[in-house]
C-alpha cells in the first residue's frame, strides 16, 4: 500500500490564492473558477499508484483557505482514501488550545 502523508484537496478560495500565481505561470494553468470534485483528487492518486493520502487544512495569509470541516466533508466523499488530519492556524496556536480547553487556567 502506498500512502501519500501529506497533501491537500483545494477549495476554490485555496486554489484561486495569489501566493500560487507563479506557480500557476510555471505550469501554464489557468486561475480556476470551478471547485475541483474529490473526484479528480482520487484520479490523481491514481495516476501515481497512491491508495491513500492524508489530508488537512490550510490557513494562509489572514485566512483559511481549506478548513478542517471542509477536510471532513473530502474525507466522506473518498470513499476511504482520503484520511482527514486536524490542523490548527500557526499563526495562532493558543486560539486552538483555548478552543478544546487545554489552555491552563489561572
Amino acid at each position: 500500500m502506498i500512502v501519500d502523508a501529506w497533501g491537500q484537496h483545494p477549495t476554490l478560495r485555496h486554489a484561486q490564492h495569489e501566493m500560487f500565481e507563479s506557480l500557476r505561470r510555471w505550469n501554464r494553468q489557468e486561475v480556476p473558477t470551478e471547485e475541483l470534485p474529490v473526484a479528480e483528487t482520487l484520479r490523481a492518486m491514481d495516476g501515481g499508484g497512491v491508495d491513500r493520502m492524508l489530508i488537512s487544512a490550510w490557513h494562509g495569509p489572514g485566512a483559511a483557505l481549506i478548513s478542517n470541516d471542509e477536510v471532513a466533508g473530502f474525507v466522506g466523499e473518498s470513499g476511504g482514501r482520503l484520511v482527514g488530519v486536524g490542523s490548527v492556524n500557526l499563526a495562532r496556536p493558543m486560539d486552538a488550545v483555548r478552543v478544546y480547553g487545554l489552555a491552563p487556567t489561572g
